[in-house]
């Protein structure tokens, strides 16, 4: 479908609950696989005094092995460690979430869809969110210096 020149309007039903209700934080980023590396560089260049990694988890209800390899591995990385990055997609395929991608019943959920989104630094952007008084809030793409 050609979306040029149209307003796209993607949501997720935990993901955007997190990010609407992180209304008190300085700065609110999205995180995932994808751009790990990006958002690890960008973290470093701020030097906030603290980050808190909210897991949103299963429906915003549970916790789920995917949030907590990336808050694993991003925390090693922060602190400069090594981070089993290349085992990523091996450990999510027996992840409970990822059952829906080889299960041929589930054809709303196709395989490469978890392929996308276990390509480890696929992207170098971050993507935070803009919160302006009387707008809607909306998530802003930022080119982040290679280290």
């Amino acid at each position: 479908m050609d979306l040029r020149g149209k307003v796209l309007v993607h949501t997720t039903h935990a993901g955007t609950q997190g990010l609407v209700n992180a209304s008190l934080a300085d700065e609110v980023l999205t995180g995932a696989f994808v751009n790990i590396s990006a958002v690890c560089r960008y973290l470093k260049a701020r030097v906030p005094a603290q980050v808190s990694l909210v897991r949103m988890g299963h429906e915003a209800r549970e916790r789920c092995a995917e949030d907590d390899l990336y808050a694993e591995c991003l925390g090693k990385l922060l602190r400069d460690q090594p981070a089993p990055l290349a085992e990523v997609r091996d450990r999510l395929k027996k992840a409970p979430a990822a059952r829906k991608f080889f299960d041929p019943a589930c054809d709303w959920a196709p395989r490469d869809d978890f392929d996308y989104c276990t390509e480890v630094d696929r992207f170098d952007f971050v993507l935070r969110l803009k919160r302006l008084p009387g707008e809607p809030f909306e998530l802003e793409r930022l080119s982040v210096p290679v280290a």
